[in-house]
Parts: C-alpha cells; structure tokens; sequence
C-alpha cells in the first residue's frame, strides 16, 4: 500500500509541476507575443545535476528528485537493498509533458537521459512478498 501511494504522490506532484509550468508559460507566451523572434518562457529551473547522484545513498521509502539537469546518453543507475527475488524498482519521470513509467528489479535499474533536459525523477520499491521495513537506496551517474 506504502509503495501505491508514493507512486500516487509522486504522480501527483510531477503533475502539478507540469500544470504548474503549462500555466506559467501560458501567461509569459501571452504577454510576450509567443514565438516570432520574441521572448520566449524561461526552460525549467534545475536544481540537480547528474554530480548529484554520485555516491548517493538515501534511507527513505521512495527518492524524488524535481529539476535534475542532464545531459543526452547520461545514465543514472539505481539499487535498492535488501531486495528479494522479484522486487522491483519503478520509476516515473517527466520531461515537460511527457511521463513515462520503467520496471526494473531491485538489483538495479538505469535511467539513460534521452535528451539534454531537465527531468522530474521518482523511484518506489514494488516488493514482490513482504515489504523490507528498511530501503537503503544507492544512486550513481556517469
């Protein structure tokens, strides 16, 4: 159920940053004329960079990263322990309005960046039996 409603929450709060970012575009193309050499809205803030996830190693029951600035053909690489056979990882992440999901097992997971972007990342544990009642996640970017 945990792992239902982290998926959900962070569902919910990718949502509200890309209706949160329509909005705000809608207004600057509006009071700036849109496209046609005029000025364009501001591409989204980012707040990480792949250095962010070297060695990074978190406690908590899911990771959520909003405004993480990567590069094309930069990959993220996931764990999750203790996992058991069967567990998995899902991530969701979001470039603009576009959301994809991705499965992977417990024993790894790797995120490849599509495009120069910034990205909203979210991983939840999907265990397969019974829910470890302590995650330790560990991240690295190359």
């Amino acid at each position: 159920m945990n792992a239902r409603l982290a998926k959900l929450g962070a569902l919910g709060a990718s949502l509200g940053l890309v209706v949160a970012l329509v909005a705000g575009s809608g207004a600057m193309a509006a009071s700036h004329g849109g496209g046609n050499g005029k000025k364009q809205p501001p591409a989204p803030a980012a707040s990480y960079s792949c250095a962010t996830f070297a060695g990074l190693v978190s406690s908590q029951s899911s990771v959520a990263y909003n405004g993480v600035a990567l590069k094309a053909g930069q990959t993220i690489t996931t764990t999750a322990s203790p996992a058991a056979a069967g567990d998995q990882i899902e991530l969701v992440w979001s470039i603009g309005l576009s959301i994809t999901f991705a499965t992977a097992p417990a024993t790894g997971m790797t995120f490849r960046a599509p495009a120069d972007a910034v990205y909203n990342l979210s991983w939840s544990f999907l265990p397969a039996g019974t829910r470890p009642s302590s995650l330790t996640w560990t991240f690295n970017c190359s």
